[in-house]
């Protein structure tokens, strides 16, 4: 799970770092052209006949306005790639942590079966085989005593002489 979040997170950084590269290359063109056309208004400022540097200031304003909202789409994309990306992580994140939570739920559902079921069946279960060593003990203790006493017997004859 870490690894597919790093790797979320380094592609999200690298594409900002793509789109500010993006920006910065726009804006400069920008600042070329708000320089170009801060010069064009002084020379049409100063000659209102001056067609050509006329002409040439509408294209400048045009391509400045180009500029302009080739920055907004980028901003735009931008923004919603990384609500998107962000959203898909914390989807991932919460799947995860959903699947944990159902994971520990069962673990904890086992547990209590262990407890209540399964260890309280066990303790009759050794109760009644300590009671069976018992009995067992009692008996092998009975049986030895009578093969001791068995031992002493003596079988006793008289000499029988056959003539």
């Amino acid at each position: 799970m870490d690894h597919i979040l790093q790797e979320s997170q380094a592609w999200l950084e690298q594409f900002q770092a793509s789109k500010r590269a993006e920006l910065l290359r726009l804006r400069s063109e920008l600042s070329a052209l708000e320089s170009r056309r801060s010069d064009l208004t002084e020379r049409v400022s100063a000659d209102n006949t001056d067609r050509g540097s006329q002409a040439e200031l509408n294209r400048t304003d045009s391509e400045i306005e180009v500029i302009k909202e080739l920055i907004a789409q980028v901003r735009h994309e931008v923004r919603d790639t990384i609500i998107a990306k962000r959203q898909e992580m914390a989807d991932l994140l919460n799947t995860h942590i959903e699947g944990l939570k159902e994971s520990v739920a069962k673990m904890r559902a086992e547990k209590e079966r262990i407890r209540t079921e399964e260890m309280p069946s066990l303790e009759r279960r050794r109760e009644e085989l300590h009671e069976r060593l018992k009995a067992l003990d009692a008996e092998i203790l009975q049986h030895s005593g009578e093969i001791n006493e068995l031992n002493r017997i003596t079988i006793e004859s008289e000499d029988l002489e056959f003539e």
